[in-house]
């Protein structure tokens, strides 16, 4: 396991964001604007190998990053479905099928990803289930 991964074990989940900050260069984020207008932390998951890190923001808009818990390692942006006024609360990683992931709202909007969340399919919507 990396450092950053034992300092957030020692600091618990207040320590998410500082994790975070420690593991992501916070100079700007790809579309240039400054750490001091990026998004806050709103939901984390670590991956059940424990080598990386999804977590959520929102900053006006919701955001899913997924990273590497290596020093220096940079954060991708995953797509995620246009959210109005609303954020990613829980992430959630299959235990069976590792490409699975499924994210769940504030707003209670349920998505399944089966490609590591390249792609989204909507299981629940203002709480109620699809078909």
């Amino acid at each position: 396991m990396g450092g950053a991964y034992e300092a957030l074990r020692a600091g618990g989940p207040d320590n998410i964001t500082a994790v975070i900050a420690d593991v992501v260069e916070l100079d700007s984020l790809a579309d240039g604007t400054a750490p001091d207008t990026q998004p806050q932390v709103v939901g984390a998951a670590f991956a059940l190998d424990g080598k990386s890190l999804w977590f959520s923001g929102y900053a006006g808009k919701a955001t899913l990053m997924h990273i590497t818990l290596d020093k220096g390692a940079k954060a991708d942006a995953l797509p995620i479905p246009a959210l109005k006024e609303d954020a990613v609360a829980y992430i959630a990683q299959n235990p069976v099928r590792s490409n699975e992931l499924v994210i769940a709202t504030y707003k209670r909007n349920l998505f399944l990803s089966q490609d590591q969340g390249r792609t989204w399919k909507p299981m629940a919507t203002d709480g109620d289930t699809h078909d």
